[in-house]
């Protein structure tokens, strides 16, 4: 799709032309999508415009211009959305993505083992558009992604669309690490050492849904898990988790 298809608008043309909200920021530092259709074709307009001023200035803007100019780098890459242009001080323009998150994994308590929990099945339904070919297909795009000089930096289930022809789709880019022609030394590193994490946490999210389809080249890498994300499992598991069953139990 070329830019010739669709004109530059202004913010306030742009949420006269919103038809709904598709996705509405749960807190002040997430924004909110609104679907529009320019010359028959639809569009998405990403911005925090419906936060108050200084989260939208300082925060918002800041933010949502970084995730810009990264997708922007990004153009040429399949699996990562196409944006257009830039409103100024509000967000940005993109194209509208026909795709659903992948499914969550239920959880119930054994009756041997209560204090322990274990996956549910997927139902089928919702098995129809995931797996294993799926996420090798991301970690190609991811790897692309990589090449082009961008960490994502917050791979995660909510992170990555299906889309049609059960391709994946990689979504915020808020939190990206860049690494520039002329980078120096220790920014490479660093770069190199974020671009392990993202392939760390796509394995270990394909191990989870389809623990038999690990092969021994990323078993050997999930193995090199860094502290950091091993203590934030341990942080999930032994403390967020429990805390949200008993505040569940208290409702």
């Amino acid at each position: 799709m070329q830019d010739a298809v669709i004109s530059h608008l202004n913010h306030n043309e742009l949420m006269s032309c919103v038809e709904k909200c598709i996705h509405k920021g749960s807190s002040f530092a997430q924004p909110s999508i609104f679907l529009f259709h320019q010359n028959g074709k639809a569009f998405a307009y990403k911005t925090f415009s419906q936060k108050f001023s200084l989260a939208r200035l300082l925060w918002g803007a800041v933010s949502l211009k970084k995730e810009f100019k990264v997708l922007k780098k990004l153009l040429p890459v399949s699996g990562v959305p196409k944006v257009y242009y830039f409103v100024s001080n509000f967000g940005y323009v993109m194209e509208y993505l026909e795709a659903e998150r992948i499914p969550r994994r239920r959880f119930v308590s054994s009756a041997a083992q209560p204090e322990r929990e274990k996956i549910i099945e997927i139902s089928s339904e919702e098995k129809s558009n995931l797996s294993p070919e799926f996420f090798d297909k991301a970690m190609n795009i991811l790897i692309e992604i990589h090449k082009r000089g961008v960490a994502h930096c917050d791979i995660r289930r909510n992170n990555i669309l299906v889309g049609r022809g059960e391709t994946p789709i990689f979504i915020d880019f808020a939190t990206a690490f860049v690494r520039n022609e002329g980078s120096n030394f220790i920014r490479q590193k660093i770069f190199n050492y974020l671009c392990k994490v993202d392939r760390i946490t796509l394995v270990k999210i394909k191990a989870s849904y389809f623990p038999g389809s690990i092969t021994k080249d990323e078993k050997i890498l999930i193995s090199s898990v860094p502290f950091y994300l091993r203590f934030g499992r341990f942080l999930r598991q032994k403390i967020y988790r429990p805390l949200k069953k008993i505040f569940k139990k208290r409702k």
